[in-house]
């Protein structure tokens, strides 16, 4: 079985498409797209079904799940008065992959811990002493949320034939030979302003 991974405007603009297969005449497809396309009056539903008439116009749909995942920056402000913010609430999706269970569970775990720690110590649980937790997830898993962020900013602002001509590069590098050096190596090669979206990245811009 090939595991398929779509980076398209056509199939998934803002995001990306997959088809995970799940035995011989069965699988799972799916896609994600930003909401900033969907508002354009075409829903990532419908994405999903002209994908599948094209490529599977024989198939049926067994099952169908829907949702939105907030794959912004960090919410500026994760705690108040009584309150502290976890998860998707607080934005703290993956923002390149949009994966969330992971960092989702980790501010969890953070956001109980800054919780026993007042009980414990019998204060009141104010905004002051639930920083904590807010603190402690820029620290652990905050830092690298930006950088994702950028990341995805500039990946998906390539255009199709751009992405086409990074994979035809890499597709001719042996697979022991791939490195993440070399990948970038030959994306600066076939789009050069990757190295303007790079600088912006690490510097703030």
């Amino acid at each position: 079985h090939i595991f398929e991974f779509h980076l398209s405007r056509n199939w998934s603009p803002g995001g990306y498409l997959w088809v995970f297969p799940k035995g011989k005449r069965s699988a799972n497809i799916g896609l994600a797209i930003s909401g900033l396309y969907a508002k354009e009056g075409k829903s990532a539903c419908k994405y999903l079904h002209e994908f599948l008439n094209r490529k599977y116009p024989n198939g049926s749909t067994q099952t169908m799940i829907a949702g939105g995942v907030p794959v912004a920056k960090t919410v500026k402000k994760m705690v108040t008065d009584g309150l502290m913010l976890v998860g998707d609430a607080a934005h703290t999706v993956n923002p390149m992959t949009g994966g969330g269970i992971i960092s989702g569970m980790r501010s969890g775990l953070l956001a109980a811990e800054t919780a026993v720690s007042v009980i414990k110590s019998g204060q009141i649980p104010t905004k002051k002493y639930l920083q904590k937790y807010e603190k402690e997830w820029h620290k652990i898993g905050g830092k690298n949320h930006e950088k994702f962020y950028r990341i995805k900013e500039s990946i998906f602002r390539f255009e199709d034939k751009d992405l086409n001509r990074i994979a035809d590069g890499i597709a001719d590098i042996p697979e022991n030979k791939r490195s993440l050096l070399k990948l970038f190596s030959i994306a600066v090669a076939k789009k050069p302003s990757l190295l303007l979206d790079v600088a912006r990245l690490f510097t703030g811009l």
